[in-house]
């Protein structure tokens, strides 16, 4: 006889909108290339994308809050301008765009995008990248059409313009395509531009390397003395994974250890903007800004390299009949304490908006509670929980003070209501083998409040 449980349970997952960073509104319905999405209907994990046009070749774009895209599909529409799109990606129409699918697909390339500085000034030198256009022509024109500059992408798509632009707005076009790759602002050059740093003279080598980089993202590091040539930075790890603590482990790697090395797509002399880290193992890691063309490294800093991905399951078990909702986290480093948060939408977690889990084994299951008399879209996150309190000096200490923390709010509730006992112990046992998985014998001592040697 087959398992009840197996004949009771099924699963149906849909792929949430993972949000780091600030939401760039998006137009619904807005026409890219002649179509127009008028809806979309999530069923059984297909998606039926209606458009404005029938019996026509398109293509759809999943983009993330940035305008990036996340993910695409190419097929024909029926009569009535639909399309079914069988897959697992619950599809929301704000972050959809379509196109019609170029019939010469060698006279015009597929273009994903601009990577750019966040802020370039009056004819600041620097490097912008066309994601998907590798050693092709691209143009920059002006608004009003005029062609500004013509250059060739490298074998990474990156365009390195050394006299810059003036101040104004511009398109980028790539291989002759009649859709711009993306709009670039050129700001004002800053009154005090002689005195500010990266400008003139050349200023030493900084760097402020985050605590954390996304596997992937574009990440953006800001700094002085970068080179505005992107392809004369380089992001480089130390080859083996440190161990967890301060950052004054870092300062003990020796140079030469950091020899794995990750793209850098666009530059100023004091921004650098990575490429995606999909060949850098998740970890913790030592990590350096070295300019090989002024032959400066920035100080070395400490790490984690992680990628994270957040899916829906609907589960329906029919004896006795329960309709439950839980979020499902598939991120690395694996047995990691992960602050989860919803930003905005009817669904909470049990202990509110925000929620700490470990994934064991690269996953963690968390509960979520719907309000069904709510709706439209809802945005969650997901990051190791260190990543916002980098006023500690270190993940250690992060803990520690967290620690504390829950133990003072389960101590107040049972001075109280004891309403929040169970879930109070659930985050105090989460961060606690955080600390004894991570930490040795400082950790096995913070767990149990035992006095830690220095």
């Amino acid at each position: 006889m087959k398992s009840t449980l197996g004949r009771r349970v099924f699963s149906l997952l849909m792929t949430l909108i993972i949000v780091t960073g600030n939401v760039r509104g998006m137009a619904q319905g807005a026409a890219t290339d002649g179509v127009t999405i008028q809806s979309v209907d999530n069923y059984a994990g297909n998606s039926n994308v209606t458009t404005d046009c029938p019996n026509t070749t398109v293509v759809i774009e999943s983009l993330d809050e940035n305008g990036g895209v996340v993910d695409r599909w190419t097929g024909t529409t029926d009569a009535n301008g639909r399309i079914t799109i069988t897959s697992t990606h619950v599809l929301s129409k704000p972050y959809l765009r379509a196109r019609k699918a170029s019939s010469d697909k060698s006279a015009v390339a597929t273009v994903e995008g601009l990577v750019l500085p966040n802020s370039i000034s009056d004819r600041q030198s620097f490097t912008f990248a066309v994601e998907g256009i590798v050693e092709q022509a691209v143009e920059v024109q002006t608004v009003g059409g005029n062609v500004e500059t013509r250059a060739h992408t490298d074998r990474l798509g990156r365009v390195f313009l050394e006299t810059g632009l003036a101040a104004g707005t511009y398109l980028v076009f790539a291989n002759g395509s009649k859709k711009s790759a993306g709009t670039t602002q050129i700001k004002p050059k800053p009154q005090d531009a002689l005195a500010r740093p990266g400008q003139n003279p050349p200023q030493p080598l900084q760097a402020q390397i985050p605590s954390t980089l996304n596997k992937g993202l574009n990440e953006h590091i800001s700094g002085t003395g970068f080179s505005p040539n992107a392809n004369s930075n380089e992001l480089r790890f130390a080859v083996a994974e440190i161990t967890h603590g301060d950052a004054r482990e870092a300062m003990q790697i020796p140079i030469q250890m950091f020899n794995v090395k990750a793209p850098v797509l666009a530059a100023t002399d004091q921004e650098i903007v990575t490429g995606k880290m999909s060949d850098i193992k998740a970890g913790a890691y030592g990590a350096r800004i070295v300019n090989t063309e002024s032959g400066q490294a920035s100080a070395p800093a400490k790490t984690t390299v992680y990628s994270v991905d957040l899916k829906l399951l609907q589960n329906r078990l029919i004896r006795p009949y329960t309709n439950g909702t839980s979020l499902l986290l598939i991120g690395e480093p694996k047995d990691t304490l992960w602050q989860v948060r919803v930003l905005n939408g009817p669904v909470s977690f049990k202990s509110g908006k925000e929620t700490l889990v470990t994934n064991p084994g690269g996953k963690a299951n968390i509960p979520v509670i719907v309000d069904k008399s709510g709706n439209g879209n809802f945005r969650i996150t997901a990051r190791p929980a260190w990543v916002e309190r980098e006023d500690y000096d270190s993940q250690f200490d992060y803990l520690v003070a967290k620690l504390a923390e829950l133990r003072a709010c389960k101590q107040n509730d049972l001075d109280h209501d004891k309403k929040y006992q169970d879930d109070l112990k659930a985050k105090i046992k989460i961060v606690k083998d955080a600390l004894r998985n991570h930490w040795g014998e400082r950790g096995r001592k913070a767990a149990l409040n035992q006095p830690i040697d220095d």
